[in-house]
């Protein structure tokens, strides 16, 4: 870790800028996320963008990172709160939706299509989804006490895979719009998360 990043004005820099990144990101997606104008959005030159993030592709990661703990936190909140067991299980599945359809999907659609053709991001993603999955066991566990750790990682791999589809299925129109409809599916793939956990 460089010594800017350990002051205060550091953190704050590197802060503004992974906001902006992701504000970029978000609305102008990955052909307009573009180191100069990220650093024009942050008042600063591109040499100094660079201090903190070298290329696009570690600004990109980072953002990919901060989209992760946001949603970790998430999972943390829950594996902690009341009620346990199959509501709790629900109540994450509904919660990781809606965050997945949200800003962050855009970030992982990004990283997911880099990971295709860039190594760094296949990492990255590997990485990212063995977090998931460790959090994901924890809420599990608790609902599943005696299953080994390898059936408890089968069973968030598939949880997860299940919110992946979802999260594309109606990303990409394959749900119809209506909010009935939606509500139904999103209904219907937490009731399968449940499941999954719970068998």
């Amino acid at each position: 870790m460089t010594f800017a990043l350990e002051t205060s004005k550091g953190l704050q820099r590197r802060e503004k800028i992974l906001a902006a990144a992701r504000k970029q990101l978000i609305e102008k997606g990955y052909n307009h996320f573009v180191l100069r104008e990220i650093a024009a959005q942050c008042g600063m030159t591109i040499g100094n963008l660079q201090y903190y993030f070298r290329t696009r592709e570690r600004l990109l990661e980072a953002v990919t990172r901060t989209a992760l703990f946001d949603d970790l936190k998430t999972l943390d909140a829950i594996s902690q709160s009341a009620p346990r067991g199959k509501a709790q299980l629900r109540e994450l599945a509904s919660a990781i939706l809606r965050k997945w359809l949200g800003e962050n999907d855009k970030i992982y659609a990004v990283a997911s299509f880099l990971s295709r053709s860039e190594p760094a991001f296949r990492s990255l993603l590997s990485e990212l989804y063995g977090q998931f999955f460790d959090h994901l066991i924890v809420v599990l566990k608790k609902l599943r006490p005696r299953l080994h750790r390898q059936t408890l990682l089968d069973k968030a791999r598939l949880i997860t895979a299940v919110l992946d589809g979802a999260v594309i299925q109606l990303r990409t129109g394959a749900v119809p719009t209506t909010s009935g409809a939606r509500a139904r599916f999103v209904e219907n793939v937490c009731t399968q998360v449940v499941a999954i956990g719970s068998e």
